[in-house]
């Protein structure tokens, strides 16, 4: 593990600049294109959560183009402590309830009620969520011996902005995923482990870069970091499923290898449509063929964004296509591919080197090298 002390004045900054950003960037957007693309929590007309955003927002108009995932957070939110009439609202409940933490965390700052209020603690969950994935990224950064600055670019990503833009909980899990990966490769895999769970429990496709993490160490306190929030994942899982029943609605999310990426280039993407979501496709493959060619596959990173990217390849057309899907759908994958692309060459191998490798080092080679505990 890494012992050195991080350089916090600059990641703080730098982190606090990158937020302030991002969060201006967020109101411009929002005061620029609400007539169009509606408020933070916006739905359609023939959206799940219609009539719950009628209820509570009686003067705001619906119309399709701007609905999005958000109100159904919202919903959840609202009635967090009954989430049978929260499940009211929601196309799949099944599969919205499987990520309780977001909602959670906006209730716990607004727990009367929906409203202005709700929306209001939504975007502070988000504000606070950009602020840490920024301090973590930056240590990321820093820990693998690269410049403490890189964290004010998370904020600026189109699917950060994106994710705080419509209410979702994208940021809040890659921000977790950046801290938990963070502690764990300074040695504090107890911390790295509780604030895993929260990840997984916020957005479950984080777990990807978790079982990279312990495919990367080998060893046994590896084995628990995942271990622990799958088992308890799971365990949340059964009983949203045994809680609510099947809606009958298909999974849309998934499909063979690159066929959405291809359909998504073909239907929409060179129609110039969804611009926002190509710019991060492209942006996605340049970092990762730019952070492949410098690390070896032994770099601590390297699995967990193999990982992520075979994800991305399954996407349907709805996850990777649409500008509001397609941005926060390869969130997770960005960040790791923008660490190994800024970070220096070989630089991981004085830093953090798995057990099971360090017991077959020479001496004189592990003198300047920190075995993770």
């Amino acid at each position: 593990m890494d012992r050195r002390p991080l350089p916090w004045r600059p990641i703080l900054l730098w982190a606090l600049v990158g937020t302030v950003l991002g969060t201006g960037l967020v109101l411009f957007d929002l005061r620029s294109s609400s007539a169009v693309a509606g408020g933070l929590v916006h739905t359609g007309p023939t959206g799940p959560t219609s009539a719950l955003i009628a209820t509570d927002f009686p003067d705001q108009a619906q119309f399709t183009y701007g609905e999005s995932d958000g109100p159904m957070f919202y919903a959840v939110a609202r009635d967090f402590w009954d989430l049978d009439r929260a499940a009211e609202s929601l196309d799949r409940p099944r599969y919205r309830l499987t990520r309780p933490a977001y909602p959670f965390f906006g209730w716990l700052l607004h727990p009367t009620g929906g409203g202005d209020g709700l929306v209001v603690s939504l975007f502070v969950v988000n504000v606070a969520a950009m602020f840490i994935a920024a301090v973590s990224l930056g240590s990321l950064s820093a820990t693998l011996r690269g410049p403490p600055w890189l964290g004010v670019l998370v904020t600026l990503l189109p699917g950060a902005q994106m994710a705080v833009r419509i209410e979702c909980a994208d940021l809040l899990a890659v921000a977790l995923m950046l801290a938990a990966t963070v502690l764990l490769l300074r040695g504090r895999w107890v911390g790295a482990t509780a604030v895993a769970v929260v990840a997984v429990l916020t957005k479950e496709p984080v777990l990807l870069t978790f079982i990279g993490l312990a495919l990367w160490r080998r060893d046994r306190r590896g084995a628990i970091f995942v271990g622990v929030p799958i088992v308890l994942l799971g365990l949340w899982y059964v009983y949203v499923r045994l809680r609510f029943s099947d809606s009958g609605q298909d999974v849309i999310e998934f499909g063979p290898p690159f066929v959405g990426i291809v359909d998504s280039g073909r239907l929409l993407w060179s129609q110039g449509e969804h611009g926002y979501a190509l710019l991060s496709f492209v942006g996605l493959v340049v970092l990762s063929a730019v952070g492949i060619a410098r690390h070896r596959l032994g770099h601590p990173l390297m699995p967990a964004l193999v990982l992520n990217l075979a994800l991305v390849s399954l996407l349907s057309i709805t996850p990777i296509g649409l500008a509001r899907n397609g941005t926060r759908s390869v969130l997770p994958a960005m960040v790791l591919a923008l660490v190994l692309a800024a970070t220096p060459a070989q630089t991981w191998r004085r830093v953090a080197t798995p057990a099971v490798a360090s017991r077959s080092r020479p001496a004189s080679d592990a003198a300047g090298a920190l075995a993770v505990d």
